[in-house]
């Protein structure tokens, strides 16, 4: 895949962003990390009434111990830096019992299963996933450790880590799932933010 980005903001060049998570709305009719939960119960803020710009999903835990939640991502990229990226906000106290909030699983090297890349909030550092092998990773959804406290997740990304910067200078803090074409000079990017938040893609065609 190829990006096109501007020397700067002001320049007249195309900024293509790629976010390679199925379900960035959490959409009911796509892939959402309910339908495989282990020791957890899994609800989604796309479907509060009235509907949030910000869609997400909460993970809350049944009994004690490990909990999570997953979604089979076969159409990751291999052999190609990636990071995962999620505001997280979680009970007070609440922490998983195993690795991190949002986490990428897949096959490594050596033929081991195990966590490739992980984050608590925010970026991650980045990951590869081999390209030998044809299993589909996973991205996948911890919940806390200890019964009935709740993790809450939204503005799930996946894919790399220019991308990522690129859309926190052009739309902080918003999911990012929509295709966003070009707006005319001076269109403003509170105009930009707005329109990001209400596209339902995974896709950005965005102005410079």
């Amino acid at each position: 895949m190829a990006f096109l980005i501007p020397e700067n903001r002001k320049g007249k060049g195309m900024v293509y962003l790629h976010n390679f998570y199925l379900n960035p709305m959490f959409d009911p009719s796509g892939p959402r990390p309910g339908a495989d939960a282990h020791n957890c119960t899994v609800g989604y803020v796309s479907e509060y009434k009235p509907p949030s710009l910000y869609p997400g999903v909460n993970l809350t835990t049944i009994n004690d111990g490990d909990g999570f939640a997953q979604v089979p991502h076969p159409g990751l990229p291999r052999e190609t830096p990636l990071v995962l990226a999620a505001n997280t906000y979680a009970d007070e106290g609440g922490r998983p019992l195993h690795g991190s909030w949002l986490e990428c699983w897949g096959y490594d090297r050596s033929g081991t299963w195990r966590t490739l890349g992980g984050t608590n909030g925010g970026m991650s550092a980045e990951f590869t996933i081999p390209g030998e092998r044809k299993e589909p990773p996973q991205i996948v959804f911890r919940a806390p450790g200890k019964a009935g406290q709740r993790i809450n997740m939204w503005c799930i990304f996946v894919g790399a880590k220019a991308d990522y910067e690129e859309l926190q200078l052009l739309a902080p803090g918003s999911p990012f799932a929509g295709n966003l074409m070009p707006l005319p000079l001076g269109g403003g990017w509170l105009k930009r933010r707005r329109l990001a938040v209400r596209a339902h893609r995974s896709d950005w065609v965005v102005a410079a």
